[in-house]
């Protein structure tokens, strides 16, 4: 499958960077807040910039740029330059914190590497590696999602019938 080759990238990332790097930290259990690949709500700007420049040097995916700005930044992360669905778009409040991640279904299928074709197996996937409880389904006519919310750690989860993984503060 085309994503082993990343698979095997990113062990080597957790292996062989001194002291490990972003993303060989990057899972967190949803109790703690949800960390995703390295991602979290709350993350200051210049820690998802120097996680996207850990992407960069380590060729997560054969093209990774980034289209910076003030308070939204855009990772494009994919096999097949300037195609869709590639981004991780990040936004941030004004004091520089990410409250927003949403991870386009191309991304999430190379970072996450489930290696499945149906959402509703994506979803069990991803709730079983980070330990998140039933996710409501919810029909809103033009897209169907699955959403999860813990006010207690801080984040609303939603993941729609297109495996986009969206993340963000409630």
């Amino acid at each position: 499958m085309r994503y082993s080759r990343i698979t095997a990238l990113l062990g080597l990332i957790a292996v062989c960077l001194p002291g490990g790097s972003a993303l060989a930290q990057e899972d967190s259990p949803a109790s703690e807040g949800l960390k995703v690949k390295g991602f979290y709500l709350g993350m200051p700007q210049s820690e998802v910039r120097q996680l996207y420049e850990s992407m960069k040097a380590e060729g997560v995916a054969e093209y990774v740029s980034m289209e910076p700005s003030q308070y939204r930044d855009l990772i494009l992360v994919d096999n097949e330059f300037s195609s869709m669905g590639n981004k991780i778009e990040v936004q941030y409040s004004e004091d520089e914190k990410a409250t927003y991640f949403k991870f386009q279904y191309k991304t999430a299928a190379i970072l996450l590497d489930f290696g499945v074709a149906e959402p509703s197996e994506f979803v069990e996937r991803f709730r079983a590696q980070y330990g998140i409880p039933d996710m409501a389904y919810e029909n809103m006519g033009f897209v169907s999602a699955w959403n999860y919310t813990d006010v207690d750690a801080g984040y609303n989860l939603s993941i729609d019938d297109y495996m986009n993984v969206t993340l963000q503060v409630p």
